[in-house]
């Protein structure tokens, strides 16, 4: 049996930071918006982004593409970061978990999912 990120958080004794306007419990995931309270996002999400950035650099070339197309593949990354906040890959979810059976959960659904139509649309996400 695969164990997932989400059935990790589910079993947490401890819920992640509140934050204004979200319901969060105990077993949810942690919203980026706590995550930047807690640690460094000038220097952590730079980090990460160097990281997501060479995977894709290694698998663009075997990636199939058809002229005249744009495709695109939706992933999750799972990123661990160590105390320092260096990122290590842990996996590429090829069918990243949409599930919203929580309020957070659909939360961020819904931002991941309007943040990908925007950057299919050529634009960028205001908040990276």
């Amino acid at each position: 049996r695969h164990l997932t990120n989400n059935s990790i958080n589910r079993s947490a004794a401890v819920a992640p930071p509140t934050v204004p306007g979200l319901d969060i419990g105990v077993g949810d995931n942690w919203p980026l918006k706590a995550l930047w309270n807690v640690l460094d996002r000038q220097t952590v999400w730079p980090r990460v982004h160097t990281l997501v950035t060479a995977v894709l650099q290694g698998i663009a070339p075997h990636l199939k593409k058809k002229a005249g197309t744009r495709p695109f593949a939706f992933l999750g990354f799972d990123v661990l970061l160590d105390e320092g906040g260096t990122p290590f890959l842990c996996e590429i979810n090829a069918n990243p978990t949409l599930e919203a059976k929580r309020v957070i959960d659909r939360e961020v659904d819904l931002e991941v999912v309007g943040d990908l139509l925007l950057l299919l649309e050529g634009d960028s996400p205001a908040r990276w």
